[in-house]
């Protein structure tokens, strides 16, 4: 069974997807481009952002450079100990850096209470969460950003901005998305890892 042949006709954001749904058998009439409402108003998002303004609004210091932590919520293999283990990490590698400010991005699935109640446990009680503004504004008012994985990275990379792919644990990541083999990524595998890859983007 096609599961992709349950309705008349199928919106896609773009031709390699239209032309993936062709080979699975979908008439051509069937299928029709309409762009992504996402990214089809990005030129504009970047041209009236203001990093200075939105900073503030995080009590951040306008002038202070951001690493954007993007978190995720826990499952069978994201455990919340190795959740633990990254976020210190990153934390602990930011902290040093002068002028250099940590900023969590909050999942969408993510409770933002019991987030909460996890950084203070951790130590990161005082570092800004974001949940509430367009993740194209937080990614603009970056210079690094920080996952195990996450799509995200993609958008990071639309926006240019450089992207780290953090594996303390071991994890298998690259099967999901090939970032750091594709080349679009840093891979780091230790804390030393990096606190030399965060040390070296924010400072060039």
């Amino acid at each position: 069974a096609n599961n992709y042949d349950t309705c008349d006709v199928v919106a896609v954001p773009g031709d390699s997807v239209r032309e993936k749904l062709l080979e699975l058998g979908r008439a051509p009439e069937e299928v029709r481009v309409v762009g992504d409402l996402r990214f089809d108003d990005l030129p504009e998002r970047v041209r009236r952002f203001d990093p200075a303004t939105f900073k503030q609004s995080l009590g951040i210091t306008p002038t202070d450079q951001v690493v954007v932590l993007v978190s995720s919520d826990i499952g069978p293999t994201w455990t919340i100990e190795k959740k633990r283990h990254l976020f210190q990490a990153v934390h602990a590698a930011t902290r040093p850096l002068a002028g250099t400010r940590l900023l969590i991005r909050a999942h969408p699935n993510e409770s933002r209470p019991l987030l909460a109640h996890h950084l203070q446990a951790w130590g990161l009680g005082d570092v800004p969460v974001d949940a509430r503004y367009h993740l194209h504004d937080v990614l603009l008012a970056s210079s690094v950003v920080v996952m195990l994985y996450s799509m995200t990275g993609l958008e990071a990379m639309l926006l240019t901005r450089p992207v780290v792919n953090v594996t303390l644990e071991g994890e298998n990541v690259e099967h999901y998305l090939p970032y750091v083999s594709g080349g679009g990524a840093l891979g780091v595998t230790t804390e030393a890892e990096l606190g030399d890859a965060l040390r070296r983007l924010v400072s060039d």
